[in-house]
């Protein structure tokens, strides 16, 4: 479950994306799709209130046991592909994405 609040009236539409990468860079698997499933577009949001989300990362019986995973969480425009810029405590500097990390995946 995420919650998002936007600070001012966003114009655009944004769809969000959710990736889990092994501790070796490769993406397992992934998440990507408008809030709320394309019912509550971000252009819809308004300011200061929170928007809750709830996104299920389909994970392959098969993917690769271990530690090291991290979760990576941003916001993309769908036109363009371009993302967008992460401000906050839980990003890297000038960073695109909020990261997760580290967890392991056990049987």
């Amino acid at each position: 479950m995420l919650y998002w609040k936007a600070r001012n009236a966003i114009e655009k539409d944004h769809a969000l994306f959710a990736h889990l990468v092994a501790a070796d860079g490769k993406t397992v698997a992934t998440y990507d799709s408008p809030p709320r499933k394309g019912g509550h577009p971000t252009s819809q949001w308004d300011p200061n209130v929170s928007v809750a989300d709830t996104i299920l990362i389909p994970v392959s019986a098969d993917a690769p046991l271990g530690s090291g995973y991290k979760i990576e969480i941003g916001w993309y425009d769908p036109a363009t592909q371009q993302r967008l810029a992460v401000v906050g405590a839980s990003s890297h500097s000038g960073a695109n994405v909020i990261l997760i990390d580290s967890f392991t995946i056990v049987e």
